[in-house]
């Protein structure tokens, strides 16, 4: 059953992404700045592109929310009524006007479509968990983020090239790409659930409604001491890499000027389309050792790229800029593994959804704060908006380096040596 639950997964995530790269934040960031530059002020559109580039990890805060209301309940269909809203959200833009109050719909589709992909992708890992063994689960992962990662740049880059010769084009896109959704989620419909009715006795057997309780936010960081340093580590180094995001768009079109598909190129397809390159290598690293060893190693690609993209945005070299965008994709294909499993490694059996819906959270809290803080920056300081997130970046990482030092000592015998 695993192997027939991989196929479908695999068609599913080459299907999804189409939609994901019409309201991903490069794209959608770089629509609002054009299409609604002359028809709104400076300040509302730099606020709707932070706001859009945060929705995917902000919109996390909903994490916790889908956790509770999936609990006890078939997995399999309630992934399937998230992906069809999630696709249904998506055609909003077809019909939003040019306008100011266009712009506030706009920006509310994307941040919409973004709150029920959480539900998504905080389910969809526990199916994970079930189907596939800890030893060959990131290897599969890792193809199927693979899958993803070639379709979604491709889809965004072809949408770029439409909007340069057409700005109006998206009108007849984004209905499109909901119609590819739809068809993923009938197809994921007939993903089957290993030992499906334990893992719902499990859950059931669980305190009633825990996930929509504040403290359950805070019972694995509480209980778990490794688990807590982690969650820090990371919340330092994924601050420092959000805070980037909103910025670039807006230096792209501002200082470089350049039109949809290079902006669409530097900030997501670009980076998107080199995972694949370096997720074969990170996935084998993170089979093979724990994921705190894992984070010590991946978060120097950050501040590589962090650092790469403040000397090109600051010397007004676009090829340097560029050089960045691969390096930020060869951390993403890492980060994206690490993401998905990470917890696993911390998580005792039957937790690994609690423990999901607190990282995915603190995930948002941080795409709340971090993009509207990086949008802020660039508007007081300009390119020195782009030093804070290396220093971030740094302490991220010196922060899994020494983490990694002695984890042996405080791991709980729920991980993995």
């Amino acid at each position: 059953m695993a192997r027939r639950s991989y196929r479908q997964e695999l068609v599913v995530w080459s299907l999804l992404p189409v939609v994901m790269a019409a309201i991903e934040g490069g794209v959608a960031g770089t629509i609002a700045t054009r299409a609604f530059g002359s028809v709104a002020s400076e300040g509302a559109i730099d606020l709707a592109v932070g706001i859009i580039m945060g929705a995917g990890a902000s919109t996390n805060l909903s994490s916790l929310l889908w956790a509770s209301l999936a609990r006890g309940r078939n997995k399999v269909k309630a992934l399937v009524l998230l992906q069809i809203a999630t696709a249904l959200c998506a055609s909003i833009p077809a019909v939003m006007p040019i306008s100011s109050a266009g712009l506030v719909m706009f920006t509310a589709s994307i941040v919409l479509a973004r709150i029920f992909w959480c539900g998504v992708v905080t389910l969809r890992t526990t199916v994970w968990g079930a189907n596939w063994e800890r030893g060959t689960r990131a290897a599969i992962t890792a193809r199927i983020m693979i899958a993803a990662s070639v379709v979604s740049p491709m889809v965004g880059l072809g949408i770029g090239a439409m909007l340069d010769t057409d700005p109006e084009s998206f009108r007849w896109m984004f209905p499109c790409a909901t119609l590819v959704g739809l068809v993923a989620a009938a197809v994921y419909g007939r993903v089957r659930v290993r030992r499906h009715a334990a893992l719902l006795a499990s859950e059931q057997g669980d305190t009633p409604q825990a996930g929509l309780k504040l403290l359950s936010l805070f019972r694995p960081l509480g209980h778990n001491k490794p688990f807590r340093r982690y969650m820090a580590c990371l919340f330092v180094l994924g601050s420092g890499n959000m805070m980037v995001d909103a910025p670039l768009v807006l230096v792209l079109d501002d200082a470089f000027a350049v039109d949809y598909l290079v902006s669409i190129a530097v900030v997501s397809s670009i980076p998107v389309l080199t995972m694949p390159l370096a997720m074969g290598l990170w996935s084998k690293l993170l089979d093979r050792v724990h994921v705190i060893r894992f984070r010590a190693v991946h978060g120097w690609s950050f501040v590589l790229s962090n650092a790469l993209l403040v000397t090109g945005v600051a010397t007004g070299m676009l090829w340097v800029v560029v050089i960045a965008a691969i390096c930020r994709g060869v951390g993403f294909a890492g980060g994206v593994l690490a993401w998905n499993l990470g917890h696993h490694d911390f998580a005792p059996p039957g937790e690994s959804g609690t423990y999901m819906g607190t990282h995915v959270t603190l995930t948002g809290i941080r795409g709340l704060v971090a993009p509207l803080a990086g949008v802020w920056l660039w508007q007081v300081t300009g390119w020195w908006a782009f030093v804070i997130p290396v220093g971030l970046s740094v302490a991220g990482s010196l922060g899994f380096w020494a983490l990694s030092r002695t984890w042996e000592r405080d791991l709980q015998p729920a991980g993995r040596a």
